[in-house]
């Protein structure tokens, strides 16, 4: 995050100090407890610098490219997550895509977050940023005249069945020391919207831009604008979609003024953010993946899963201890572990295209099971039928049949009721597709209750 950024004026005539007076800018965390009141009146450092720049689009390297598309490397804080819904039977389908951010979760996460990321998600469609925008007066002799801040906040939603979002950004709870500072001086918001590959697509606009007096901005409250995300990306050999088209975003997110020295300008910028659109809902189906057409790839999502459920308790503890206590399972190999449990820096990531490898997890895990359990595994004493329930899901690149290659990443199997090991499957489809995880999107399993 950009910190206080101080732009002087050389000069030695204390008369024409406050004239020669420069306004710069700067940034620091909403849970920061602030001390601007102290500075009016006291001298800061009087060292002329370069103002800070307005972010534009710069090349950048394969490799750089190639990690901006890879997905899931974004684990979300334990607690804002689960803070942020808390689960309740049957969230799974519950479309995050109509649960848009609001300015009041993001102050509270970066009010009482530390240190403060540098952009919370509150799910893969929705994200903001949060500090405390600061602004000096400063003169020629380092003295600070005047000084006011707000605290800023910048969302981005994504709309449902669309290519587009909305951007988001507010100025609120002004502190004006002494009243000294002036609400004529205009700041200025806004954000570049492109394909980080230069030549790729913008978007449309390619800048989001409100230009506002403090006095305005004191006034009018949030402001909003559609952004569309037109256009696709070049595509590349390894892409492991192509028919989806998937078509990759920044957002630059900044905040300026000018600085009284002529038409000169100072910028201060909250870290550039990726996004992926693509068509898979309409070249594929709504079941494969919904919500909206564009997401936060690189968040790692999370399917939640409630073991006090009693339509689904076996199948949820099972994955538990698979967790937990992978000995309780089958194979269970000493020193083993299976990826995915959330709070873990490990994850799963969907397996969609490949029938055959999704084929061949499902038969190494029953073959597991009738070597560990005998061909009678189906039968229960209650009469009701036993299923071999998986984790990792048949569905995933870490399923069973590359599992047992993989030591000490293994797998899991447990004879246990099939309609609890439908039911889950039933979550994990409905998820899937409700947070447009796409094919070698990554996510991980949250257990509770």
């Amino acid at each position: 995050m950009a910190m206080v950024a101080v732009v002087g004026v050389l000069g030695n005539s204390p008369a024409s100090a406050e004239a020669e007076a420069t306004i710069e800018l700067g940034m620091v965390p909403m849970s920061q407890v602030s001390t601007l009141a102290d500075e009016v009146g006291r001298k800061v450092s009087p060292a002329v610098r370069q103002p800070g720049q307005k972010p534009t689009r710069v090349p950048k390297s394969a490799e750089e490219l190639d990690e901006i598309r890879r997905p899931g490397t974004q684990f979300a804080p334990v607690s804002s997550r689960i803070a942020n819904r808390p689960p309740v039977p049957g969230s799974a389908a519950f479309s995050p895509v109509d649960d848009p951010i609001t300015r009041a979760e993001c102050q509270k996460f970066y009010e009482n977050t530390e240190p403060p990321p540098d952009q919370w998600h509150k799910n893969r469609f929705n994200l903001c940023y949060g500090a405390i925008l600061q602004a000096r007066k400063i003169d020629q002799n380092g003295a600070v005249l005047a000084a006011i801040q707000a605290k800023a906040v910048f969302m981005i939603s994504m709309n449902k069945n669309a290519r587009s979002a909305v951007v988001s950004v507010e100025l609120f709870d002004w502190f004006n020391v002494g009243g000294l500072f002036p609400t004529s001086q205009k700041i200025t918001f806004g954000t570049g919207c492109w394909d980080p590959e230069v030549g790729g697509p913008e978007c449309t606009p390619d800048t989001v831009s409100f230009d506002d007096t403090i006095a305005n901005w004191q006034n009018r409250g949030i402001r909003q604008k559609v952004v569309e995300f037109s256009g696709t990306s070049a595509m590349r050999p390894d892409d492991p979609a192509p028919n989806e088209k998937r078509s990759f975003y920044q957002f630059v997110p900044y905040f300026y003024v000018q600085t009284g020295r002529g038409t000169e300008t100072d910028f201060v910028r909250w870290p550039e953010q990726n996004l992926r659109c693509d068509v898979a809902r309409t070249v594929v189906n709504d079941k494969y993946v919904r919500g909206s057409d564009c997401v936060f790839h690189k968040d790692v999502g999370i399917l939640k899963l409630d073991a006090s459920r009693p339509d689904m308790a076996e199948s949820v503890n099972f994955i538990r201890d698979a967790f937990d206590n992978i000995g309780s399972t089958k194979p269970g190999t000493a020193g083993s572990y299976v990826p995915g449990k959330f709070g873990t820096p490990t994850s799963l990531s969907r397996l969609y295209y490949d029938q055959a490898l999704r084929a061949a997890n499902r038969d190494h895990s029953i073959e597991t099971c009738i070597a560990n359990y005998g061909r009678n595994y189906t039968v229960r004493p209650d009469g009701k039928t036993n299923d071999c329930d998986e984790y990792p899901f048949a569905g995933t690149h870490e399923g069973s049949h590359l599992a047992q290659f993989a030591f000490p990443r293994s797998f899991a199997v447990r004879p246990l009721l099939n309609l609890h090991n439908q039911m889950v499957g039933s979550e994990l489809s409905t998820y899937l597709a409700q947070d447009h995880v796409v094919e070698g999107d990554r996510f991980q399993v949250h257990v509770y209750n």
